[in-house]
Protein backbone atom coordinates (compact mmCIF):
# COMPACT_ATOMS: atom_id res chain seq x y z
CA UNK A 1 0.00 0.00 0.00
CA UNK A 2 1.43 3.35 -1.00
CA UNK A 3 2.03 6.13 1.45
CA UNK A 4 1.11 9.60 0.15
CA UNK A 5 0.86 13.10 1.55
CA UNK A 6 -2.06 15.29 0.51
CA UNK A 7 -1.99 19.05 1.11
CA UNK A 8 -4.69 21.67 0.54
CA UNK A 9 -3.67 25.30 0.05
CA UNK A 10 -6.45 27.03 1.98
CA UNK A 11 -5.57 30.42 0.48
CA UNK A 12 -6.05 29.03 -3.04
CA UNK A 13 -9.18 26.96 -2.28
CA UNK A 14 -12.38 28.69 -3.38
CA UNK A 15 -14.74 26.13 -1.82
CA UNK A 16 -16.18 24.78 -5.06
CA UNK A 17 -16.11 21.28 -3.56
CA UNK A 18 -15.31 19.25 -6.67
CA UNK A 19 -12.71 17.30 -4.67
CA UNK A 20 -15.38 16.22 -2.17
CA UNK A 21 -17.73 15.28 -5.01
CA UNK A 22 -15.07 13.05 -6.57
CA UNK A 23 -13.83 11.60 -3.27
CA UNK A 24 -16.06 12.18 -0.25
CA UNK A 25 -14.02 9.52 1.56
CA UNK A 26 -10.93 11.74 1.58
CA UNK A 27 -12.18 15.34 1.14
CA UNK A 28 -14.79 17.58 2.71
CA UNK A 29 -15.41 21.29 3.11
CA UNK A 30 -14.77 22.76 6.56
CA UNK A 31 -16.61 25.52 8.42
CA UNK A 32 -14.83 28.15 6.31
CA UNK A 33 -16.04 26.38 3.13
CA UNK A 34 -12.49 25.28 2.30
CA UNK A 35 -11.35 21.78 1.46
CA UNK A 36 -9.68 19.58 4.06
CA UNK A 37 -8.27 16.05 3.82
CA UNK A 38 -9.88 13.30 5.89
CA UNK A 39 -7.60 10.73 7.49
CA UNK A 40 -8.64 7.20 6.60
CA UNK A 41 -7.21 6.04 9.94
CA UNK A 42 -8.52 8.60 12.44
CA UNK A 43 -11.31 10.35 10.54
CA UNK A 44 -9.79 13.71 11.45
CA UNK A 45 -9.87 16.45 8.83
CA UNK A 46 -6.81 18.67 8.32
CA UNK A 47 -5.26 20.70 5.49
CA UNK A 48 -2.44 18.15 5.32
CA UNK A 49 -2.52 14.40 5.89
CA UNK A 50 -0.07 11.56 5.41
CA UNK A 51 -2.14 8.60 4.28
CA UNK A 52 -1.52 4.93 3.67
CA UNK A 53 -3.86 4.00 0.84
CA UNK A 54 -4.52 1.29 -1.71
CA UNK A 55 -3.58 1.87 -5.34
CA UNK A 56 -7.26 2.50 -6.16
CA UNK A 57 -7.58 5.02 -3.32
CA UNK A 58 -4.43 6.80 -4.52
CA UNK A 59 -5.97 7.06 -7.99
CA UNK A 60 -9.20 8.42 -6.47
CA UNK A 61 -7.26 11.07 -4.53
CA UNK A 62 -5.34 12.10 -7.67
CA UNK A 63 -8.62 12.39 -9.61
CA UNK A 64 -10.05 14.57 -6.83
CA UNK A 65 -6.94 16.76 -6.85
CA UNK A 66 -7.11 17.07 -10.64
CA UNK A 67 -10.78 18.11 -10.39
CA UNK A 68 -9.88 21.24 -8.40
CA UNK A 69 -10.14 24.23 -10.77
CA UNK A 70 -7.95 26.30 -8.42
CA UNK A 71 -5.15 23.67 -8.31
CA UNK A 72 -5.27 23.97 -4.52
CA UNK A 73 -4.47 20.31 -3.82
CA UNK A 74 -0.98 18.81 -3.97
CA UNK A 75 -0.19 15.11 -3.72
CA UNK A 76 3.25 13.70 -2.89
CA UNK A 77 4.49 10.11 -2.86
CA UNK A 78 6.21 8.48 0.10
CA UNK A 79 9.59 9.81 -1.05
CA UNK A 80 8.30 13.39 -1.19
CA UNK A 81 8.15 13.56 -4.99
CA UNK A 82 5.24 15.64 -6.19
CA UNK A 83 2.64 13.60 -8.06
CA UNK A 84 0.22 16.47 -8.63
CA UNK A 85 -0.23 20.14 -7.81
Amino acid sequence: MPKITVKVDHAACSGIGSCAEVSAKFFQLDGENRAVVISNETGEAEVEQELTVSDDEAKEILLAAESCPMVAISVFDGDGSQLYG
